[in-house]
């Protein structure tokens, strides 16, 4: 897979987690309860909620950098930047989704407000509980997404370290073979 496909690929995957995490938001802000202003769990909600979609319009904007870079000749150095960047902004999202909003203490709380059967925070804890199982899938797939990345760009730079290519590609091998010492 060439590296502008991959960065292709993993934008498209970070625009549908995107498209996941501002359904998730959407949920807990739009189907908040008027009866319950300020309830610990909605707010704890909303924040972490708005965090994990700023994190993702931060990968997204990071795969788009990477895209343009990979379609530039001579550009490894941009590439592996925004690489980096799309990896570090993935990984903070990842832990704080998992750690954060389905960490046991977080469901057990949504599952408590979901046994209220007829209340409207059971309806709200419902609504984000859904949002929350739509997740998993699309961050699997920017994972996969960042791997074909991160592949790509290192066949790039053992390619050109085999065709004796110089400048920025050089660089990169050299200084990674020096890191590995």
């Amino acid at each position: 897979m060439s590296l502008a496909t991959a960065f292709a690929e993993l934008h498209a995957r970070v625009t549908l987690l995107e498209q996941a995490l501002d359904n998730l938001l959407w949920a807990v802000v739009q189907g908040q309860p008027q009866q319950e202003p300020g309830h610990a769990l909605i707010d704890y909600y909303e924040a972490a909620a708005s965090d994990l979609a700023g994190l993702s319009q931060e990968a997204k904007a990071a795969a788009a950098r990477g895209l343009a870079a990979a379609s530039a000749p001579q550009s490894v150095a941009g590439v592996r930047q925004a690489l980096i960047t799309a990896q570090e902004q993935f990984n903070r999202l990842s832990e704080s989704y998992y750690q954060e909003l389905v960490c046991f203490e977080r469901l057990d709380g949504l599952s408590r407000l979901m046994r209220r059967n007829s209340s409207e925070l059971a309806r709200w804890a419902q609504g984000v509980s859904d949002a929350l199982h739509r997740c998993p899938q699309p961050l699997y797939e920017v994972s996969q997404a960042l791997f074909c990345c991160w592949q790509s760009l290192s066949e790039r730079a053992c390619l050109n370290a085999a065709t004796g290519s110089t400048g920025a590609e050089l660089r990169l091998v050299s200084s990674e073979k020096r890191m590995e010492r």
